[in-house]
This record gives structure tokens, sequence and C-alpha cells, in this order.
């Protein structure tokens, strides 16, 4: 610890828009608990949040890892269905998620972790979990569906594991 958290507070805005609200976050953590450097742990879009923030917003070396949870790093099929500008980004082969996908493969300083589920109902296919060919960041489940994951205890190992 310490652990905080963060509602967005606009889900249907751009990603990059949602990734402002962190940025406020980081800074009042940092100054409240003198630690520079923090680890981000972001379920479905909000790995995709916490991934971009990292990527494109955050100032150099204050996030050391991103951890995404179902987070459709590669797209979704079922974006079609979602509402707002988040769900069209969120979309397969939207050029938020190429930008996005590129940037994630070549970064060198923040180490990226990515949980996925063969049986999760919204990241379709699951595959779209997962990037870059690092199989010791990349942990793939079977049995638990998207929201489950964040109460599974499988990943809460995994996840403790990964930080220790």
């Amino acid at each position: 610890g310490p652990i905080y958290t963060i509602s967005i507070k606009n889900p249907f805005s751009s990603i990059e828009h949602i990734s402002l609200e962190i940025k406020q976050k980081v800074k009042s953590i940092q100054e409240e608990t003198g630690i520079s450097d923090l680890i981000l742990i972001g379920h479905s879009m909000g790995g995709l949040v916490a991934s971009y923030f990292a990527l494109n917003i955050a100032e150099k070396n204050t996030i050391s890892d991103v951890i995404t949870i179902a987070s459709p790093l590669e797209g979704t099929a079922l974006a079609v269905l979602g509402f707002g500008m988040s769900a069209k980004e969120m979309r397969r082969n939207s050029n938020f998620i190429k930008d996005l996908d590129k940037k994630l493969l070549l970064e060198e300083n923040i180490n990226f972790y990515h949980i996925a589920s063969l049986t999760d109902q919204l990241i379709r296919p699951y595959t779209s979990a997962l990037l870059g060919n690092k199989e010791d960041r990349q942990y793939i489940l079977n049995g638990l569906g998207h929201a489950a994951m964040l109460y599974s205890k499988k990943v809460n190992d995994k996840i403790s594991s990964w930080l220790s």
C-alpha cells in the first residue's frame, strides 16, 4: 500500500479525456505520499486509460508498471454495441487501438502486464487482452468472466507475484 482508486466521471468521452482525470489523481497521490513512481492497475477500459495515461500524459519516470485486467488492448468486436467516443475507440482496428499498440510494443521504461480470460464475455476474441511477446508478463485464465476477474484470488495472486 497505500492503494488508491479512481472512478471515471464520464465513461462515454474519449479515453484521452478520461486519462486527464488520472493526471490530477496521480499528482494528489504523489503530494500526499511523497512517492514519485506509481503502479497503475486497470480493468477493462480502465486498462486502456491507464496505458494511455502512462504512455502519453504522465511525466517521465512517474509510472513504473501498468497492469491491465480484461482490457481490449487490440480492441473488442463487441465495442460496436457501445455508446460514446470511448466505445468507438475500443473497436478492433480503430486508430486509437493501432496507435496505442505501437506505443505499448515500443515502450522500454514502463513494465506492462496483461491478464485475460478464455471465457471473457466482453473481450472478443480474448487474445485482444494480451499484447506483446513477453510470456512472463501475460496471464491467461479459464472459467472467469469479465467482471469475475476483479474478485479472483488467482488474479490477485498473479498481480502480487508480478509486483514482488
